[in-house]
């Protein structure tokens, strides 16, 4: 290396390395957090929830879909929306749990010889399209949220851990294989959390540049009407917006107005490195958000016309719910008798992982509240002053051609069992025999009866999603 070179070198910044190692510090401390915050020995309490709440796609989305905050944790997602658009990408820079893995998988990869590739951001398309679906009250794709990945990521550490659960759990690890193939994709073009952020920090500095840019666009009209100066070139001042990113990489170009030539970009912003990329922006947006309503009104309606699962105390309509839960795993892991499980076995791809119970083996208890303090999206609300017969979950229905009784055979167990008193044994006059009874008032959809039943493989009292 000669002199020459040497001196054509830029000066290493004395502060840049620590900056970064500052920054490294702050993400690993964020996700030491989140492990200690997802860890089982808080399954149970209000706090998991904080992880994924904290980010600011989760928190604008769900707050926007139910016109109110889900849970009080859900204002660190709207702080952290708010310094967004002030600090780019802040987040991704000093906070992202999800964003220190995957840079550590790139890293790997790019010592593999692997190398990025070009692509579209689609992030922003994700952003957008689920922001939008939020607005008319369906939340598209919010469960590609990576802290909600990180969240479910820990249901791995549940014992037992269900199939759902272990499927829900690869997301994590493939945002990390995908980092590792193609380094730097996931940040950069992919996570939908990065993109609102940078959609945040472009719209102050669209809403900063508008007043120049319709002052400027405003004086050239006057000259051109005054004809001072070519229309050509006062067309060029207008047009400048959308050009911008090709008269960017052109470089600036001179407009001679009067006897005075001024270079285009100051002409239009005043200051060349801070002239938006507004019209491909805005393109984008308004295309995203288009379809994002679109697509929102087909999602519920197709919502709509599947199958319902029986879904946690509490659970929002099932539309609603399956529009809002983000897969995150909070209420599984929160359960203290594992009946609430991801859905492996949906009627339509919206139900995919979403939570459903099984009161295969046990039921929900009288006095359990755990799933509905957890949720971070509103999906699953607060029980009202913690009554669980005003919010149930189903009904439980009698199969008389399964039921022992109407073998002529003597069984009470389901009547014993009900911890809400809502089975009644009445004797019938045509068949001279005994047969429970559901009172719909009483009974939540708790599964205690269809966990004792004796009668298998099929129960003889089930409990069915209400219509």
């Amino acid at each position: 290396m000669n002199a020459t070179s040497q001196q054509a070198q830029p000066p290493a910044r004395a502060g840049g390395s620590t900056v970064k190692r500052w920054r490294s510090a702050s993400r690993v401390a964020a996700l030491l957090a989140s492990a200690a915050l997802l860890s089982p020995w808080l399954a149970g309490t209000q706090w998991p929830q904080l992880v994924p709440a904290a980010s600011a796609w989760v928190a604008v989305c769900s707050t926007a879909a139910l016109g109110s905050l889900a849970s009080i944790f859900v204002v660190a997602g709207l702080l952290a929306a708010v310094a967004a658009i002030f600090w780019r990408r802040w987040f991704c820079r000093w906070g992202c749990p999800v964003g220190l893995c995957a840079d550590a998988a790139s890293r790997i990869g790019r010592k593999l010889g692997c190398r990025n590739r070009s692509m579209f951001p689609l992030g922003q398309w994700v952003a957008v399209l689920t922001l939008v679906g939020a607005a008319v009250g369906y939340p598209l794709l919010l469960f590609a949220d990576p802290l909600a990945m990180l969240a479910a990521f820990f249901g791995l550490f549940t014992k037992p851990a269900s199939t759902g659960a272990i499927y829900a759990a690869l997301a994590l690890p493939a945002v990390c294989l995908l980092s590792v193939l193609l380094p730097g994709l996931w940040c950069a073009r992919l996570c939908p959390l990065g993109a609102t952020q940078e959609l945040l920090w472009r719209l102050r500095s669209s809403v900063q540049q508008l007043p120049k840019a319709v002052i400027a666009g405003l004086v050239a009209v006057m000259r051109m009407a005054r004809r001072d100066i070519p229309p050509a070139a006062g067309s060029a001042e207008i047009s400048h917006c959308a050009s911008s990113r090709s008269t960017l990489r052109a470089g600036p170009q001179q407009v001679v107005v009067g006897d005075k030539a001024i270079v285009g970009h100051e002409a239009m912003f005043g200051d060349a490195a801070a002239a938006p990329d507004c019209w491909p922006l805005a393109r984008r947006t308004a295309i995203a958000a288009l379809l994002g309503a679109v697509w929102a009104g087909f999602a519920r309606q197709a919502a709509t016309v599947a199958t319902r699962k029986i879904r946690p105390p509490s659970a929002r309509s099932d539309v609603d719910f399956l529009g809002l839960c983000i897969r995150c795993g909070n209420c599984a892991r929160a359960c203290p008798t594992r009946i609430v499980q991801p859905d492996i076995s949906p009627i339509g791809v919206s139900g995919l992982l979403a939570p459903m119970v099984s009161f295969a083996h046990d039921y929900c208890r009288e006095d359990c509240r755990r799933c509905t303090e957890v949720c971070p999206t509103g999906a699953i609300a607060p029980l009202p002053n913690g009554d669980k017969l005003a919010a149930p979950m189903g009904i439980a229905r009698v199969d008389m051609s399964l039921c022992l009784l109407g073998d002529d055979r003597e069984c009470f167990i389901c009547r014993n069992c009900c911890p809400f008193q809502a089975i009644t044994l009445v004797f019938s006059e045509q068949t001279y025999s005994l047969t429970p009874q559901i009172e719909p008032a009483r009974c939540p959809g708790c599964g205690a009866c269809q966990a004792a039943c004796p009668v298998s493989p099929k129960k003889a009292i089930v409990v069915y999603p209400l219509d």
